[in-house]
C-alpha cells in the first residue's frame, strides 16, 4: 500500500476525479473539522496511518464555495506521507496548543496569494480539542514508544537496501529531520552526503539547500517542524556543514547522469528529473551564502553546444552567482570568451548570460 501511495498529492476536485484508491484502505487515527472562515467553506483535516506498516498520513480536504458572489472558489486535497518526528511534532501541537500546528491548506494559500494577504488561522474549538485529546495523547505514546526502532529500521535499510524512490525519498526526509533534532551533522555526512546512491546524496542536498535558505516550496515548509526549520536555517551560518553541501552539489553537477524524481504540482504528477539539475539547484540557492567562485570555470565549460535544457541550468546557476560580486561576473565573462570559437556561443542562453554579466561588470 505504502509503495502505491505517493510522498504527496495536492489535487483540485473540480479537476480530478477522485483521490488515490489506496487511501481508502488507511486507518483515521485522527479526524478534526476546524473553524471555517465563513458558511460556505469547510476544512477537515484527518492523521491516517497504515495499518501495517504503521506509516502515517497527512489528509486535508479544504472546501470553499465563496462567501460573496463570485469570489474564487476551491475544493483541494494536500495528502502528505509525514515523516516520524513530524507526527510527534504535530500531535504536541495539538496536547500544548501551538499556533500554525495544522498547516495551510492550499486553497488558503492561493486566495491569500492572489488578494495579498495572510491567511485566517487553521484552528480548532477547545471543545474538539478536549474531545480527542486522550486519543492524540494515546498515539502520541505509542509512536514515541517505537520512534528510535523506527529510525534504527530506516538507517538499516538505507545503508544496505535503498528501495524504489517514493520509499527512498520518505526514509531520507525521515533521518534528516532525525540528525538535525539531534545535531548530528556527522550522521548526515556519512550516511546520506557520502552515499554510494547519488539519488540519496541528490535528495539529501535538495532537502538541505532547499529549506536551509527559504526555496523549498511554500506548501512543503508548511509541513516541516518549526524546530527543525531554525536547525536547518543555522546551516547557513557553519562555513564547514555550507562547504560540504557545495562539495558533494559540486561533484553531481559535473559527472552525474542518473535520474531523480519531481513532483508536478500542476498535474498532481511525479516525472524523472536529472540529478545534475537538483545539484545545480543547490548550487544556485546557496550562491549567496557559500563562496562558489571556484566552480565558475568548471560550470562554464558545463555549456553544451547541443543541450539548451542543459545551458538553461548552468546559465541559471552562474547568474545567480554573477549576482553576489562583480568579480565573479568578470570570471564568468572571462571563461566564456575562452571558448569563443565554440558553437556554444549561438546558444540563446548563453547570450542572456554574457548580457547580465556585461551589464554587472
Amino acid at each position: 500500500m505504502c509503495r502505491k501511495l505517493p510522498l504527496k498529492l495536492d489535487l483540485d476536485l473540480d479537476l480530478v476525479e477522485e483521490i488515490p484508491k489506496e487511501l481508502k484502505k488507511l486507518s483515521t487515527v485522527l479526524s478534526f473539522d476546524l473553524e471555517p472562515e465563513h458558511e460556505y467553506s469547510s476544512n477537515t483535516v484527518e492523521l491516517l496511518k497504515c495499518p501495517k506498516y504503521g506509516t502515517y498520513y497527512y489528509f486535508n480536504h479544504f472546501v470553499d464555495e465563496g462567501e460573496h458572489f463570485m469570489d474564487p472558489t476551491s475544493n483541494d486535497v494536500s495528502i502528505r506521507r509525514y515523516p516520524p518526528l513530524t507526527v510527534i511534532r504535530f500531535l504536541e501541537g495539538i496536547i500544548n496548543k501551538i499556533p500554525g500546528t495544522f498547516p495551510q491548506p492550499l486553497g488558503k494559500l492561493r486566495d491569500a496569494f492572489l488578494e495579498d494577504t495572510y491567511p485566517y488561522p487553521n484552528e480548532i474549538s477547545e471543545k474538539e480539542r478536549r474531545k480527542k485529546l486522550k486519543i492524540v495523547i494515546e498515539e502520541l505514546n505509542e509512536i514515541k514508544g517505537r520512534y528510535r526502532t523506527v529510525i534504527e529500521e530506516f538507517i538499516n535499510i538505507i545503508r544496505n537496501h535503498p528501495p524504489e524512490w517514493h520509499l527512498k525519498k520518505y526514509i531520507v526526509d525521515s533521518l534528516l529531520m532525525h540528525f538535525l533534532n539531534e545535531d548530528d551533522w556527522s550522521s548526515i555526512s556519512n550516511l546520506m552526503l557520502k552515499h554510494r546512491d547519488p539519488i540519496i546524496r541528490v535528495e539529501a542536498l535538495k532537502f538541505l539547500a532547499g529549506f536551509s535558505s527559504g526555496d523549498a516550496a511554500a506548501t512543503d515548509i508548511l509541513h516541516i517542524p518549526n524546530d527543525v526549520l531554525e536547525k536547518l536555517e543555522k546551516i547557513l551560518t557553519k562555513k564547514s556543514q555550507l562547504d560540504e553541501i557545495i562539495r558533494v552539489a559540486s561533484k553531481l553537477a559535473l559527472s552525474d547522469h542518473s535520474y531523480t524524481y519531481h513532483y508536478d504540482g500542476l498535474f498532481g504528477e511525479y516525472y524523472p528529473h536529472k540529478v545534475q539539475y537538483d545539484a545545480l539547484y543547490c548550487i544556485r540557492v546557496l550562491a549567496e551564502y557559500a563562496g562558489v567562485s571556484k566552480l565558475i570555470p568548471q560550470l562554464v565549460d558545463l555549456l553544451s553546444e547541443e543541450d539548451e535544457s542543459l545551458n538553461f541550468e548552468v546559465c541559471w546557476t552562474l547568474k545567480r552567482i554573477s549576482e553576489q560580486n562583480k568579480e565573479d561576473a568578470k570570471l564568468i565573462l572571462g571563461a566564456i570568451n575562452s571558448k569563443a570559437d565554440s558553437r556554444i556561443m549561438r546558444s540563446q542562453e548563453v547570450q542572456e548570460l554574457i548580457k547580465e554579466c556585461s551589464e554587472r561588470e
